[in-house]
C-alpha cells in the first residue's frame, strides 16, 4: 500500500537527522547568561531598598510619574440671576403681560410632550365649561359692574379652575356637592392578565402615575376594586390646588355675610336713634332756658 506524500517527507527529514548524528552541545558561558528572571519578558528586579516610599521615589524619579486620579469638577448649571431665588409661578400668572404668559406656555409645550398634550387637552376642557360667546377676559364695563354689584359671587365666574381628584376643570358656580367624583384609593396594577407581557426596563415602572395616566383600566382601584378607568366611587365637591373645599360662594358664606349685613345695620340705627335723641334733649333745653328768659 502506497505510503502518503507528507508522511514521506516527514520520514525522510527524520531519517537525514539521524544520518547526521549528535549535534554539537552549545557553550555553557551561553546557557548560564543569568539568573532566571521571575518576571515576563526577563526584566529584572530594581536594585535598592523595596520599602513603599522608596519605591514610590523610585517610580516618579523616572520617566513616567504616578499621578493620582481625581474626578472632574462638575459643572453648576446655568442658571439666570432672577431663577435664584423661588418665584411664585402663580403670582407671576396673574401679574405677567400677555405676551409673557404666552411665551411661557410656548416654552413649556416645546420642552416637553406630555406638556404639551396635556394643554391641549385643557384647552378642549375650557372651551367646553365657556357658553358660547363669551371669553375669559370681560372686558365689558356693564358686565364688570353687574357682576361687582353681585354680593354672592366674590370670584369672576368664567375663572376656572384644576382639581385636583378627578383631574377636571371646574367652575365656581358649578361646584356642587356631586359635581366631583373619583376613587380615593391607591392603583395596584394587573400584572396577571392586563400587564402580563409588561417589562419595566422597557416600557417603564408600573407604579407611575404617568402609566397609570396612560392605561388606567390595567389598574384595581383599592378603596372599591374596579378598574381605574370607571366612574369614581366618591362623590363630593371639587378641590383646586391649594384652595378650601367649601367654595366662596357657598351658602354658609351667604349666611355669614348676611349676619354681618344685619349687625352692621343694627348698630348703625342703634347709633343713629342715640344722636336723634341727643339733639332731641338738647332742643328741649334751649325751649326751656327761652321760657325762664321771657
Amino acid at each position: 500500500m502506497p505510503v502518503p506524500a507528507k508522511k514521506c517527507v516527514l520520514v525522510s527529514h527524520t531519517q537525514n537527522a539521524i544520518d547526521a548524528g549528535p549535534q554539537p552541545q552549545r557553550a555553557a558561558s551561553s546557557l548560564q547568561a543569568g539568573p532566571a528572571s521571575p518576571y515576563p519578558g526577563g526584566f529584572q528586579k530594581p536594585k535598592g531598598p523595596t520599602n513603599p516610599s522608596s519605591l514610590q521615589k523610585i517610580h516618579q524619579s523616572g520617566p513616567f510619574q504616578v499621578h493620582q486620579f481625581r474626578p472632574p469638577i462638575p459643572l453648576s448649571p446655568l442658571t439666570s440671576p432672577s431663577a435664584s431665588k423661588m418665584t411664585d409661578i402663580y403670582e407671576v400668572i396673574q401679574t405677567a403681560s400677555d405676551q409673557h404668559v404666552r411665551t411661557l406656555l410656548r416654552l413649556l409645550c416645546d420642552s416637553d410632550y406630555n406638556i404639551k398634550s396635556r394643554t391641549a387637552e385643557f384647552h378642549g376642557m375650557i372651551e367646553n365649561l365657556q357658553p358660547t360667546g363669551t371669553s375669559l377676559i370681560i372686558e365689558s364695563t356693564q358686565s364688570c359692574c353687574s357682576i361687582s354689584s353681585d354680593r354672592k359671587r366674590k370670584r369672576d365666574p368664567l375663572e376656572i379652575f384644576y382639581c385636583v381628584n378627578c383631574k377636571e376643570c371646574f367652575m365656581d358656580e358649578e361646584n356642587d356637592e356631586e359635581a366631583c367624583s373619583y376613587h380615593p384609593g391607591e392603583f395596584d396594577p394587573d400584572r396577571e392578565d392586563f400587564f402580563a407581557d409588561h417589562d419595566e426596563e422597557i416600557h417603564g415602572r408600573l407604579d407611575d402615575e404617568d402609566m397609570f395616566a396612560t392605561y388606567p383600566q390595567g389598574y384595581h382601584m383599592s378603596c372599591c376594586g374596579d378598574r381605574g378607568d370607571t366612574v369614581g366611587c366618591y362623590t363630593g365637591q371639587h378641590v383646586g390646588g391649594n384652595r378650601k373645599l367649601k367654595s366662596s360662594g357657598s351658602d354658609d358664606d351667604e349666611a355669614d355675610e348676611g349676619d354681618e349685613e344685619a349687625d352692621a345695620d343694627a348698630n348703625g340705627e342703634t347709633d343713629r336713634r342715640e344722636n336723634g335723641k341727643g339733639a332731641g334733649s338738647e332742643q328741649d333745653s334751649k325751649k326751656d332756658e327761652k321760657q325762664e328768659t321771657d
